[in-house]
């Protein structure tokens, strides 16, 4: 019923769902669950549990958006965070969309646009994570969470609060713009150039 994961370098797992069925699908199910044909689940067609993530290092990228959707949030107290994609040339995907609900207006700010790294020791932290401990002390803080996210009205609840934090009518009219800006912004002239530079030094 439960799924851990260590976020050291997202993007590394970020690329590979892109080649399958796209980081952000991959996301949005872990926000609203996986869809699944059972007529006996006449409820609702989707499938949900609640997610724990442990940063063990840094959490980049897309590790950092993924941070946005789960339920519980651990980071090693030498951990940090960021979403240098707007220095890159790029949008960091959802997290524009919402970064901001976690951080406010002025750290997201910092942070995409300038570039701020979020370190775990820092006070701004516990705006993006409930818990930061000992480096040691990281997977038995996972087991003492995975205890706490229990009960039978536990999925209900958490539904509603992602139906309340995130209307799929407001998600869906974001990534709309979302794919023209990005678009826009994968053909622009520094991008392409960046990525003639980055192929040429790897071949």
């Amino acid at each position: 019923m439960w799924a851990t994961r260590r976020m050291r370098s997202a993007d590394r797992m970020s690329r590979g769902w892109r080649r399958r069925r796209g980081f952000l699908g991959y996301i949005h199910k872990l926000v609203r669950g996986l869809f699944v044909e059972d007529p006996e689940r006449w409820h609702s067609p989707y499938v949900e549990k609640p997610w724990v993530a442990a940063v063990d290092g840094f959490a980049i990228g897309g590790g950092a958006r993924l941070l946005l959707v789960f339920d519980h949030v651990l980071a090693a107290s030498d951990a940090y965070l960021s979403l240098p994609a707007a220095k890159e040339g790029i949008i960091p995907g959802v997290a524009n969309f919402r970064f901001s609900r976690y951080v406010g207006p002025r750290l997201s700010r910092q942070v995409i646009l300038e570039g701020r790294r979020i370190w775990a020791s820092e006070p701004q932290a516990r705006l993006l994570a409930d818990e930061v401990v000992d480096p040691q002390e990281l997977d038995a803080a996972v087991e003492r969470s995975l205890e706490r996210l229990d009960g039978e009205a536990l999925l209900a609840n958490r539904r509603m609060l992602n139906l309340a934090e995130e209307p799929a009518e407001a998600f869906r009219a974001y990534m709309a713009e979302f794919a023209l800006q990005q678009a826009l912004r994968l053909y622009g002239e520094d991008v392409i150039h960046k990525v003639g530079r980055f192929a040429a030094r790897s071949s």
